[in-house]
């Protein structure tokens, strides 16, 4: 479809004469095509200002928004270019800077999410609060799982993933506290700028992508064309990047040659939150797929030689007690939100030792909260009781039966944030239902309100499957604490899954 027939079939939507088919056509170009969401923008900015609001423009991967009629086709020329003049017209007497809202700094980005981001934006308190998923200058957007879609009003396309905090400067620069981020800057819109603490880039026409971190230093990769980089710190060392090249700061200023990995950003919104899959359905390949965007050369180092058996979908990991799996991964770090799925079916006897179903992290330090395990506890006076472990702290649930020889869905949540007693929010879900958690309180554990608990995995034994982590800081895990049953469709997902999410999830075997 060329440029006349997109702007005609947004300009019918704005007459209110557009059929139901040729709206269907319009949404699904909207989803799809920057070039007629650039046609959309333009033509509400047109609209607005003719009428004298400040309408916001909704995410435009969702419900379009309705507008009043207009003009009719035959007058849109005649309409056109009235309207640029009454646009100047209202620039010139009435100061306005932007075509949205009456804030005199109100410049304007429009956003969109993928499924299951969570994001906050909070505005300038002197701003007028816009409606709908959009940017003035000096609105904060901060995305605590997920990915987020940004359309400045220059046209430039930014894909940002979290966890990413940003700050909207101007209609051309943005400020970047934390994330990582894809840019994409159209002709004519050369000199956009990104800058962190450390890290100043200028965009010379390019495709380029920064990543920010608050306890590492930053990086800049240029994709394709040109860019300036300019560090910020004393010696503030400068260099013009081609396509290829990468950089990332040190302490002093400097400019440090790294090789460069465009597979860190994402170009366009995924259809899920990031994630691993195991699907245990081959025997040289358990792994369905992986969306961990730097992380994507996940591979299984150790694994038991059981074969595979049936599974819930497919075929399953058969664990005979006496070996594990273990991958390269180190898994999901810090208070990072996480979602663990999965199947799993173990037989009627029993074992008096702990046994661990899926774990990573760090586990020689009890008084911290540096790894995160789901495991079982044997004792002879209860069911194996699941357990959810940070290390120094964890949650168990008590009379949950899975010894049965039955196949169970598991899937814990944690959401990366605690609740009002400082206690992490923690969510278990077995056979899709909301299951009770109760805290540990042994000594010397307890807590009050004024020590709350601090999550902080750590990177040491990598993302394993059936063994104990390893006190010993020499060893990754403990001999002989193997677990028997079988596992089936794991997921680990970076970020927390609502009860409906879960639910598809258990029922379909897929997260989208």
């Amino acid at each position: 479809m060329n440029i006349q027939e997109k702007e005609n079939l947004v300009h019918d939507y704005l007459d209110g004469i557009i059929s139901q088919q040729e709206l269907e056509t319009l949404q699904a170009l909207l989803k799809n095509d920057a070039e007629a969401r650039g046609v959309y923008r333009e033509a509400i900015f047109l609209h607005s200002a003719l009428q004298q609001h400040s309408q916001a423009v909704n995410s435009l991967a969702n419900n379009i928004i309705p507008m009043e009629r207009v003009v009719r086709r035959q007058k849109r020329k005649i309409i056109k270019f009235a309207a640029v003049a009454a646009v100047a017209l209202l620039m010139v007497s009435l100061g306005l800077m932007s075509l949205f809202g009456s804030d005199v700094n109100g410049s304007v980005l429009t956003m969109r999410s993928a499924p299951g981001t969570q994001f906050t934006v909070t505005h300038k308190p002197t701003a007028e609060k816009p409606e709908g998923n959009i940017l003035l200058k000096g609105s904060k957007l901060v995305i605590s799982q997920g990915t987020v879609e940004l359309t400045f009003k220059s046209g430039v396309q930014s894909i940002i993933q979290a966890p990413a905090t940003v700050t909207l400067k101007d209609d051309d620069v943005l400020h970047m506290q934390e994330g990582s981020a894809w840019f994409n800057v159209p002709s004519g819109a050369e000199g956009f700028r990104v800058y962190s603490s450390d890290l100043n880039v200028i965009d010379l026409g390019t495709e380029f992508g920064v990543v920010v971190k608050p306890k590492d230093y930053d990086e800049v990769h240029c994709l394709q064309g040109k860019i300036k980089a300019t560090a910020l710190r004393a010696r503030k060392e400068s260099a013009d990047l081609l396509a290829g090249e990468s950089r990332r700061t040190d302490s002093i200023g400097r400019l440090i040659k790294i090789p460069s990995h465009s597979k860190l950003f994402l170009s366009e919104l995924p259809t899920a939150l990031p994630h691993i899959h195991f699907s245990f359905d081959k025997e040289d390949q358990l792994i369905a797929s992986n969306t961990l965007t730097g992380s994507l050369n996940v591979k299984v180092d150790t694994r038991p030689s059981s074969r595979l058996s049936a599974g819930v979908f497919g075929s399953a990991l058969s664990l005979n007690g006496r070996e594990h799996l273990m991958t390269n991964w180190k898994g999901i770090l810090g208070d990072a939100p996480r979602t663990v799925a999965f199947w799993m079916k173990m037989p009627e006897t029993r074992s008096r030792e702990v046994t661990t179903l899926v774990a990573w992290g760090a586990q020689n330090d009890h008084a911290l909260n540096n790894k995160f395990t789901v495991h079982l506890d044997h004792s002879l006076e209860c069911y194996p009781m699941l357990n959810i472990s940070f290390g120094g702290f964890w949650y168990y649930s008590p009379g949950t039966v899975l010894d049965d020889n039955r196949w169970h869905h598991l899937v814990v949540v944690y959401e990366g944030k605690l609740d009002d007693k400082g206690l992490p929010i923690t969510r278990l879900y077995l056979d899709g239902i909301d299951t009770q958690l109760e805290r540990c309180d042994r000594e010397p554990f307890t807590l009050t309100n004024r020590d709350p608990i601090r999550v902080a995995t750590k990177d040491q034994t990598p993302l394993t499957l059936g063994a104990n982590l390893s006190a010993d800081r020499d060893r990754l895990i403990r001999d002989n604490y193997f677990l028997e049953g079988k596992m089936d469709e794991l997921f680990i997902i970076e970020g927390a899954l609502s009860e409906d999410e879960i639910l598809h999830l258990k029922q379909t075997n897929f997260l989208e």
